[in-house]
């Protein structure tokens, strides 16, 4: 079973409560920036400041001994956690968890005890020169992520900061209405590759296909952006699973998982 902070049926209502970092953990979490070698002007280091955006004072308690809290030049707040530190070749929706099919679609459920937050609200973003952060944000999906798919082999990316699916309207990028299939921006790098038949295992970083057999089959690739929202929740069909039976095998764990709230 999972967590309650795991899959809410209903977002808004069983978000995790919104905490107020205390002034002192905010303090100390402030970096100092290093003083002047000269008289000439230097910019200060991201500091985390008293009155932070309210997406980032809704899970600054619960991620700060996870991870570090950085401010990036246009892209604004972020999170980023430790184990990117420790592995470069980290990815969100890859590493330290599995993919279960339910009513809700294709939810990533995560191995990690922070997990209930990054991989189900907000957005991730690839930083050349730190990699990977998290932008906070509010609404709860199965999973923020794009597809893409051919032959018997399925992909997916993180949704990047500015793709939001509005109900009744589809996607938009950075505020304009765009079409079900858009990139988003997003290049073959972002992307994590799988056999179907590994589709649903744990571990699943293991099973990832090498980078040059992704570059080999990235652009016959067809783009899958199937989301909706049912009953006030985001549901992310993502490949589907009609073929299920078909492609990814009577395994236990692709019987469709009903997700429980409250």
């Amino acid at each position: 079973a999972l967590g309650p902070h795991e899959a809410p049926n209903q977002p808004a209502q069983y978000a995790p409560a919104p905490t107020e970092p205390a002034p002192a953990a905010a303090e100390a979490a402030a970096p100092t920036p290093a003083p002047a070698p000269t008289a000439q002007a230097v910019t200060p280091a991201p500091a985390y400041v008293a009155s932070p955006p309210e997406d980032v004072t809704y899970f600054y308690n619960d991620l700060a001994p996870y991870g570090t809290w950085v401010s990036l030049a246009g892209v604004g707040w972020c999170w980023q956690p430790t184990v990117v530190v420790v592995n470069r070749g980290w990815r969100p929706y890859c590493h330290g968890g599995n993919w279960v099919y339910t009513d809700a679609g294709w939810f990533w459920r995560s191995d990690y005890s922070w997990g209930w937050a990054p991989f189900h609200y907000g957005r991730w973003y690839m930083d050349a020169s730190c990699g990977w952060v998290w932008v906070p944000g509010r609404v709860w999906a199965p999973a923020w992520v794009t597809w893409r798919s051919v032959g018997t082999t399925c992909g997916w990316a993180p949704l990047p900061p500015g793709a939001d699916f509005v109900a009744g309207i589809g996607w938009r990028y950075n505020g304009f209405a765009v079409a079900a299939n858009f990139t988003f921006g997003l290049g073959v790098d972002a992307f994590a590759f799988v056999s179907f038949n590994n589709f649903c295992a744990n571990n699943l970083s293991y099973h990832c296909l090498p980078p040059a057999h992704v570059r080999g089959i990235y652009h016959q690739t067809t783009i899958i952006n199937n989301f909706a929202v049912v009953n006030n929740v985001y549901v992310n069909r993502g490949i589907g699973f009609s073929a299920a039976p078909i492609r990814f095998g009577s395994r236990p764990e692709l019987t469709l998982f009903r997700l429980r709230g409250g």
